[in-house]
C-alpha cells in the first residue's frame, strides 16, 4: 500500500464522508440569499493537510451558515486544495454523543472484543474456555488493534511463522484477549479480561504489546489469576506522553504522520492501517472539541472524555496510574519487557523529516514547542522510559533494542531480534 493510497482506503473502508442530514440541509431561500456560503449545509470538515516539512495536520471547519462561512471567533490556518491529502464533511454533533461515537470506533477498529482460540490456523471465539491441562499462552493486544494482529504479523515472516509453530507444540491452548481500547478504560479491561479466564486453572504465559500491557498490570493488580509469566512489548507501564493532555492535538498530528510516512516507506504496511483509521476517527469526533488547525490557543483537555486514553496520560496527576502501583499486585509472575527508540536516518529517508517535530533533539527549538510530544527517546508511541518502570517501586526486567532506524511501534512483532527474545523469554524454565 502506497502512501497516497493510505488516505483513500481509510475514507472507503469507514465512510467517513456523510451526505447533510434531513435538518441540517437549508432552505434554497436561504442558498440563494447574497453572501450565503456556497456549501452552507449544515456539515462541518476535516481536512487532513501536508505542511512544507512533510507533517501531517488536521483541520477542522466548523458548519456553514447563512450569511458567513462558519468562522467566526474561529481562526483558522489557511488551507491551500494541493497540500489536502484527506478530506471529509460530516454532520457535527454535540458533546452528550461522544461516547457512543468511542463505542462506534472501538466497534470498528476491534470488532471481535472477546476471548478467542487459536485453532486450525484461525481465531474462534472461546469466550469463557476451560482449560485445566498443560500450558496456555495469552496474547492481549494495544490501542486501536485487533487479536488478528498476532497472527498476520507472525506469520508475515519466516522467523515469525517458526516461533508461532513452536508456540503450537508447547501449549495446549493459544488464547488472544480483543477489547476495546478508546471508550474503556484498561482497568475495565482487566476485570473482562478475568471474567474470561475464570475457567482456566492451567498455567499461563503472556505477552501483551502496547496498552495491553496495562490491561494485564491490572488483571494482576487486580485478580490472582494463574499468570506465571508476562513479556511486556512496548507498554506505556507507567503512561505515554502521547495520551498527555496538553499534546492530544499535536498527537494526532503524529500518528497521521507516523501513518503515512510508514505505508511510504514500508512494502508491509498493514499494521499501521488501523492507527490511520484510528486517528481519522478522532480527528472526525474531537475537531471541534479541540479546534484542530485552529490558530487559536485552547486547552486540550479532551482526553479526559476518551478513558482508553485517559487510562495512559503520563502526567504527574494520573490517578489510574497510581491506583494500578499503589498496592501490592494480587498475582506476581517473573516479568519482562523489550522496546526501541526510533530514529530516522534523515538523509535516506526525508520522508521522516517531521520527526524532528515532535522529540526533543538539539535543534526542535527552531520548530517551536507546540509540537513537542516526546521529552526523551520513544518509538514514535510510547516513552521508552515508561517501557520497564513499575511506578516508583522498581522496574522489570527489560532489554533495549536501542536507538535504530527500522523498529518502531507498529512493527515489532517483524523484528527478528523481538522474535528471539520472546523465543527465549517463554522457554526459560517456570
Amino acid at each position: 500500500m502506497s502512501g497516497s493510497d493510505i488516505w483513500a482506503d481509510v475514507n472507503a473502508r469507514l465512510a467517513l464522508e456523510e451526505a447533510p442530514g434531513r435538518l441540517s440541509a437549508l432552505p434554497i431561500g436561504q442558498r440563494r440569499r447574497r453572501g450565503a456560503a456556497r456549501d452552507a449545509d449544515g456539515r462541518a470538515k476535516v481536512e487532513l493537510v501536508r505542511d512544507e516539512d512533510g507533517l501531517l495536520r488536521w483541520v477542522y471547519s466548523p458548519p456553514s451558515t447563512p450569511g458567513g462561512t462558519g468562522r467566526r471567533s474561529y481562526r483558522a490556518i489557511r488551507v491551500a486544495p494541493a497540500d489536502v491529502v484527506q478530506s471529509f464533511r460530516f454532520n457535527d454533533f454535540g458533546a452528550n454523543a461522544v461516547t457512543d461515537k468511542l463505542i462506534a470506533a472501538d466497534g470498528w477498529l476491534t470488532p471481535d472484543q472477546c476471548m478467542q482460540r487459536w485453532q486450525d490456523g484461525r481465531l474462534v471465539d472461546d469466550v469463557q474456555p476451560r482449560i485445566d491441562q498443560g500450558r496456555v499462552l495469552l496474547l492481549v493486544h494495544g490501542t486501536f488493534s485487533r487479536s488478528q494482529m498476532w497472527f498476520d504479523e507472525l506469520q508475515a515472516s519466516e522467523a515469525g511463522s517458526k516461533l508461532l509453530a513452536s508456540w503450537q507444540q508447547k501449549y495446549s491452548a493459544i488464547l488472544a484477549f480483543g477489547h476495546p481500547t478508546l471508550s474503556v478504560a484498561a482497568w475495565s479491561n482487566a476485570l473482562d479480561l478475568h471474567r474470561a479466564l475464570q475457567n482456566v486453572s492451567a498455567p499461563i504465559d503472556v505477552v501483551c504489546h502496547s496498552r495491553g500491557g496495562l490491561v494485564v498490570g491490572w488483571l494482576m493488580r487486580l485478580r490472582a489469576v494463574p499468570v506465571e509469566r508476562v513479556v511486556f512489548v512496548a507498554s506505556p507501564l507507567v503512561g505515554t506522553s502521547l495520551a498527555a493532555p496538553d499534546k492530544l492535538r499535536a498527537a494526532l498530528d503524529l500518528i497521521a504522520s507516523y501513518a503515512d510516512a510508514v505505508s511510504k516507506v514500508s512494502a508491509q504496511a498493514t499494521g499501521i492501517l488501523p492507527f490511520a483509521e484510528g486517528v481519522s476517527l478522532l480527528a472526525k469526533i474531537f475537531g471541534k472539541v479541540l479546534q484542530l488547525g485552529s490558530t487559536t490557543p485552547v486547552v486540550d483537555a479532551a482526553v479526559g472524555l476518551v478513558p482508553g486514553l485517559a487510562t495512559q496520560q503520563l502526567v504527574k496527576n494520573n490517578g489510574d496510574v497510581r491506583q494500578l502501583f499503589a498496592d501490592p499486585w494480587l498475582s506476581t509472575p517473573k516479568m519482562s519487557g523489550i522496546g526501541a527508540a526510533f530514529q530516522p536516518d534523515e538523509s535516506a529517508q526525508p520522508i521522516w523529516k517531521f520527526w524532528r517535530r515532535f522529540s526533543h533533539v538539539g535543534d526542535q527549538i527552531k520548530y517551536g514547542a507546540a509540537d513537542l510530544v516526546f521529552p526523551g527517546p520513544n518509538d514514535l508511541v510510547v516513552d521508552v522510559d515508561s517501557m520497564f518502570r513499575l511506578g516508583e517501586g522498581g522496574n522489570i526486567a527489560f532489554e533495549a533494542l536501542g536507538v535504530g532506524p527500522t523498529t518502531h511501534h507498529t512493527n515489532y512483532f517483524r523484528d527478528e531480534r523481538v522474535i528471539r527474545y520472546l523465543g527465549d523469554q517463554l522457554s526459560m524454565q517456570h
